[in-house]
């Protein structure tokens, strides 16, 4: 090996730059997803955003599962996850000043989808670390306590903007079934995708 090559730190999960990046790259898929399906939702919506069309219902469905199951590799490790949930939680926190401080529904819109978004996701998650593991203690007992903790803060932001939602069942039941029926959508197609790997 070289000298050159060996004062450049290889790009993995284990060293200091790995986790920030890999963090930062499924951060942003997060928000993308939020974004992009969010905006699905405002543009396609009928009396409400949850009672459009089926076309963008199925849309917000696909993006959302699509980027989620690319996601979910990045999330390897105790490191990464910290990052994802650090950046979540600022995010989220953003958007929810953002709409305080400018009264645009639109804004309070992208900060309710978001804090749903990371309930169900964190809810999803904690399930899957009960379901999988016999006894939840250090790294994993970690990671639940992450997830928790971004329940505890999502439901908070969900409050804070209860005048965009009006804790209306027809809305949030709606979304509810859309954002947990892409989470289940992704978690298959991973465990499929796994399936043919080990066949080949």
């Amino acid at each position: 090996m070289s000298e050159r090559s060996a004062s450049v730190p290889a790009l993995s999960v284990e060293s200091p730059v790995g986790p920030v990046v890999a963090g930062t790259v499924a951060a942003l898929l997060d928000a993308a997803a939020v974004v992009g399906c969010a905006s699905i939702l405002w543009n396609g919506g009928g009396s409400t955003v949850v009672d459009g069309s089926w076309v963008s219902q199925a849309g917000c469905l696909l993006l959302a599962s699509s980027l989620l199951l690319i996601r979910l590799a990045l999330s390897l490790s105790l490191a990464v996850e910290r990052v994802v949930v650090a950046i979540d939680i600022a995010v989220l926190a953003a958007l929810v000043s953002a709409w305080g401080l400018s009264s645009r529904y639109f804004v309070g819109w992208l900060a309710t989808y978001g804090a749903l978004v990371l309930i169900l996701a964190s809810l999803w998650h904690l399930l899957a670390i009960l379901v999988t593991r016999h006894r939840v203690d250090g790294t994993d007992g970690t990671v639940a306590a992450l997830r928790a903790g971004c329940v505890a803060v999502a439901l908070v932001a969900l409050v804070v903007v209860s005048p965009i939602h009006a804790w209306s069942p027809r809305i949030l039941s709606g979304l509810v079934v859309l954002i947990s029926g892409a989470v289940f959508f992704a978690f298959v197609l991973r465990i499929w995708i796994r399936a043919l790997r080990r066949v080949g």
